[in-house]
């Protein structure tokens, strides 16, 4: 699928107007705030089919409920925000009624059909030949409504909300998934997941247990949580956040719950048998760098809590019957290639090729989105975008994180400095694992562009006093007789 001439009509003279007309500042935020749209439009536009919704879908939701829940507290100035376990069991009530939702309406519409007229689709431009004939040129259209109204929307939410709040919210999401992960082991289940009456059955659950019925015998398909390297990734992103706080603990962790949620989250993460936990290492050294000083002691701490988390994990994968490790094995087999599966090196080596081939042939705006499914994150954008999106892409990072390093350097409050510094950790997991991995990690936009958003939000409210601030001064000393030795 090519660039039509009105995109790159777009994408010629538009920016370019744009660049004279905004500061940087303002284009930094328009565009991170429209990157999550594709995952959000899919929950404005149609009502919810008998099918499961993904993970990032459900997370995109997620976060603009509980924003805006915590923005209305914070704008008729409540006296406390709600605490991580309060926007958890918020969140868990909306998520089992989201749930609900496709079993009691019973939607005679298949998914495919409403998901042809979204901004999700835009990803999969196959499903329209396939499916319906709708052009590229309307679903252009389509897209740029929705985004607009999205973005319009949290463009006024965002900016009331504070480092902490956000870091709540933040948190509260993912331990929402992380419950739902557990749950799916359970005969709870096929309380969360939806029956197969239309679509296709999808018979495996997030933790790599695969069975035609649930424990208590109901057929269903896959629940909320869907793929589980997608809750493992989901799961990453909010331990690199939690290790910041345990590290600088003298201003903000708290023992008994945070400890609590991380031990979920590492656990939750080993039980998924994803390989992306070989970053969890990564992390934790990352973090011991950056945020402080640490002894001895507080590095032995951390590791003698991982591994001990690790073997709960391990323990549990052999009451369940699939070990963690047997699987790593066999990732690592397959990774060397000693199969003939699509997962072999020589598969990889092919695959790659064919990328840097299909890129040669528009190098410049690239060939359009449909080649996701491929091994490396940064291929596919380089495949997709050319060379032009690409450079538009890697500025919008470097100007997201110049912002969040002058708002750490502007902040004189250890305990904000330290929910800032768990934030941008989270942020680059989440730019680590999107390079990395094949699909470009699309299941997690929502998360790391919503962490972006809010970190850009943030550095505007303070930014905004620290101005009038100096404009004060300014005025004061530009009057008659302010001068030093008048």
């Amino acid at each position: 699928m090519e660039l039509t001439p009105v995109g790159f009509f777009v994408v010629l003279f538009l920016t370019p107007f744009l660049l004279l007309r905004l500061n940087l500042f303002r284009i930094t935020k328009i565009a991170i705030f429209c990157f999550p749209l594709s995952s959000v439009g899919i929950f404005i536009y149609y009502p919810f089919p008998t099918v499961t919704i993904s993970l990032n879908q459900y997370m995109a939701l997620l976060l603009i409920i509980s924003t805006t829940l915590v923005s209305i507290l914070h704008k008729y100035k409540s006296p406390s925000l709600p605490k991580p376990l309060v926007v958890f069991s918020y969140l868990f009530v909306c998520a089992i009624i989201l749930s609900w939702i496709p079993c009691i309406l019973e939607w005679p519409i298949k998914f495919w059909q409403w998901q042809s007229v979204t901004p999700t689709g835009l990803y999969y431009p196959s499903w329209y030949q396939e499916y319906v004939h709708f052009s590229v040129y309307n679903l252009k259209i389509i897209y740029l409504f929705f985004s607009m109204a999205f973005f319009v929307a949290l463009y006024k939410v965002l900016p009331l909300l504070n480092t902490r709040s956000i870091s709540r919210i933040f948190i509260g999401s993912c331990l929402t998934m992380a419950i739902f992960g557990f749950l799916d082991l359970t005969p709870a289940a096929s309380f969360l997941g939806f029956l197969a009456k239309h679509g296709r059955d999808v018979p495996s659950s997030p933790f790599h247990r695969i069975e035609i019925l649930t424990p208590i015998g109901i057929p269903r398909i896959r629940g909320i949580v869907g793929e589980p390297s997608n809750l493992a990734e989901l799961l990453l992103i909010g331990i690199g956040f939690l290790i910041v706080k345990y590290i600088r603990r003298q201003y903000v962790f708290n023992h008994k719950i945070d400890t609590g949620i991380m031990a979920t989250f590492i656990i939750a993460t080993f039980l998924t048998s994803s390989s992306f936990v070989l970053t969890l290492p990564i992390i934790i050294g990352y973090a011991l760098i950056t945020s402080t000083k640490p002894n001895i002691k507080d590095i032995l701490r951390i590791f003698i809590i991982i591994f001990s988390l690790i073997f709960i994990s391990f323990t549990i994968n052999l009451i369940i019957g699939k070990s963690f490790f047997d699987v790593m094995f066999k990732t690592t087999l397959l990774k060397l290639g000693f199969s003939e599966s699509p997962n072999t090196s020589s598969y990889f080596v092919t695959s790659l090729h064919a990328q840097w081939e299909t890129f040669k042939q528009s190098p410049i705006i690239g060939v359009g989105w449909g080649t996701e499914n491929l091994p490396i994150g940064f291929m596919v954008l380089l495949t997709n975008v050319g060379i032009l999106g690409t450079s538009i892409f890697f500025i919008l990072l470097f100007l997201v994180w110049k912002i969040c390093r002058k708002k750490i350097q502007i902040t004189r409050s250890d305990e904000e400095k330290t929910f800032r510094k768990g934030i941008m950790l989270a942020f680059l997991v989440f730019l680590v694992i999107s390079f990395s991995r094949r699909g470009f990690a699309w299941t997690l936009n929502p998360v790391g562009w919503f962490l972006a958003a809010a970190m850009v939000s943030d550095y505007k409210n303070s930014i905004g006093p620290i101005k009038e601030k100096r404009k004060i001064l300014s005025n004061e000393n530009s009057l008659p007789g302010s001068k030093t030795g008048l």
